[in-house]
């Protein structure tokens, strides 16, 4: 018999119950490594159900050498993928993409920027930055958090809810 999952925080919505969750504080969450998937870096690894959001004007191309890092990609009659570059510069979000640093090794992936400066969405994926501030303060007012990673199953950080840590009140109040 397979063991039972612990029940999910009060207030989770019905859909997000019926997941395998995981219950990690914040600092627990951060402490996972990331698994190398790839899926976040490229719209296809993620089944198409993955975007970007909106890029700079330039498409982060002053990281990657006057090239675009972020490259929009259109689906094409045929299934295929194609770049959609040149492009006007985005308004609003970028659909599906794919990113110029990731290099694919079969089911996993490493970035060429990683260890150097990468756009805010890339460093602060899903629990950094100013990302894990928002699912700390999420995560305070609704009894959890939920990192952006609903369409990224083979992601580290899938099946996580975000959790407070145990807040302590002072004694004076």
């Amino acid at each position: 018999m397979p063991p039972l999952r612990p029940a999910a925080p009060a207030g989770v919505p019905r859909a997000l119950a019926a997941l395998p969750v995981r219950e990690l504080t914040l600092a627990e969450a951060q402490a996972l490594e990331c698994n190398g998937c790839g899926d976040c870096c490229d719209s296809r690894r993620a089944g198409n159900r993955w975007w970007w959001g909106s890029a700079e004007d330039d498409f982060y191309a002053s990281l990657n050498g006057g090239q675009p890092l972020i490259i929009p990609l259109r689906e094409t009659h045929e299934g295929e993928w194609e770049q959609s570059l040149p492009l006007p510069p985005p308004r609003g979000r970028v659909d599906a993409f794919t990113c110029a640093a990731l290099r694919p090794a079969g089911d996993t992936a490493s970035c060429s920027l990683y260890g150097s400066l990468r756009p805010e969405a890339c460093s602060g994926f899903p629990l950094f930055g100013s990302f894990g501030a928002a699912l700390e303060l999420e995560a305070i007012e609704k009894g959890y958090g939920t990192p952006q990673t609903a369409w990224l199953p083979r992601c580290t950080w899938f099946d996580v809810l975000i959790v407070p840590d145990e807040i302590t009140l002072p004694e004076s109040l």
